[in-house]
């Protein structure tokens, strides 16, 4: 099978610096979890601490907040096999947000070994302006971004054809989850819209197993035949007749 979600995406607006540890519950087989976000706080150089079940990320993309051209600063953090079952998700901001944050996780599965392949991000200045990522891809690979538009909706766009995941507006961050299809040697994927940002990260499936083999009939031959005389079958024995027998008698 595919890379595919697991459940439904879990949206996180808290406004709070340092807010309380959030609850959840990683679903049994999940190969990748991932929290996508974004955030505000005035400041220079601004990312995420988080961590989930006291683990820090496998890895992550980030762009850091630019506060001399107002941009956000926007990520993916994720977590290569965690542990399933119930836990907690920890984060913090560097200054509190004055806007957003919007925080998305998503939990992913496949059949075979999921390996990131890679991962970009972006942010520009000004209103009407576009924030492009290119990523390194080939097809059937799978491409999930974040895009953070300035108290206007995102349009999201990209080399390949983008889905819908999530949607959530929190404090003048405007934030969509997509999905782009992805292109043969890279995916490209951009946001339009005010002090745009965006953020998208490539997964690919490794040795699926492979489904068993259709089971026919044996093969015949001399190693399946049985002898008749071991299936309840007994040899036929002539009874002589009454002129055999009075012939033997007289040759007596």
């Amino acid at each position: 099978m595919a890379i595919s979600q697991q459940g439904a995406i879990v949206t996180y607006t808290d406004t709070a610096q340092n807010p309380a540890a959030q609850s959840i519950t990683v679903p049994s087989g999940c190969k990748q979890a991932r929290l996508f976000w974004c955030f505000y706080g005035n400041g220079a150089n601004e990312q995420i601490t988080v961590v989930l079940n006291a683990a820090a990320p496998t890895g992550s993309y980030v762009h850091p907040s630019v506060a001399a051209q107002g941009l956000f600063a926007i990520g993916v953090s994720y977590w290569d096999s965690p542990t399933a079952g119930s836990g907690t998700i920890d984060w913090s901001w560097p200054n509190a947000p004055t806007q957003g944050p919007v925080l998305f996780l998503q939990y992913i599965t496949a059949d075979g070994t999921l390996s990131v392949i890679d991962g970009d991000t972006d942010g520009t200045e000004g209103a009407g302006t576009t924030a492009s990522a290119t990523s390194t891809s080939t097809t059937g690979d799978y491409v999930v971004a974040i895009g953070v538009s300035y108290a206007s909706e995102p349009v999201e766009g990209g080399s390949g054809a983008t889905s819908l995941i999530a949607s959530q507006d929190n404090v003048d961050a405007n934030c969509d989850l997509f999905s782009i299809v992805a292109g043969a040697a890279t995916t490209l994927g951009d946001i339009d819209g005010d002090w745009p940002g965006i953020a998208q990260m490539v997964v690919r499936e490794a040795g699926a197993p492979e489904p068993p083999a259709p089971q026919g009939p044996p093969p015949r031959g001399r190693g399946h035949r049985r002898s008749l005389l071991g299936v309840g079958f007994a040899p036929r024995i002539h009874a002589p007749t009454m002129a055999e027998l009075r012939a033997y008698g007289r040759a007596a």
